[in-house]
């Protein structure tokens, strides 16, 4: 996957305020831009999981672990019956 680097500024205490590291803070805006995409319907659960380096059921655990439907009824009908099928598959595993 081809990326870009794209950088954004922050007031230089907020480190120390959510006590954390550039490369943490970093990625923890990463996952919540890739989530507000997919919550919102720009991206479908499948691109997230790529971007985020992850497979699909991982990111349906990041969505839980937020309190967030891994279900986005935006998306096609056909991609939600896949994502219901592949939950089901994987709970019986």
């Amino acid at each position: 996957m081809d990326v870009i680097n794209i950088q954004i500024q922050v007031p230089k205490d907020i480190l120390t305020l959510l006590n954390t590291t550039p490369y943490e803070l970093a990625e923890e805006s990463k996952v919540t831009l890739v989530i507000d995409f997919y919550k919102t319907g720009r991206l479908p659960s499948g691109k997230c999981a790529e971007i985020l380096g992850c497979t699909k059921e991982e990111f349906y655990k990041m969505l839980g672990r937020r309190g967030i439907s891994f279900l986005n009824w935006d998306e096609d009908e056909s991609e939600i019956r896949k994502e219901i099928n592949e939950a089901k598959i994987n709970y019986q595993k």
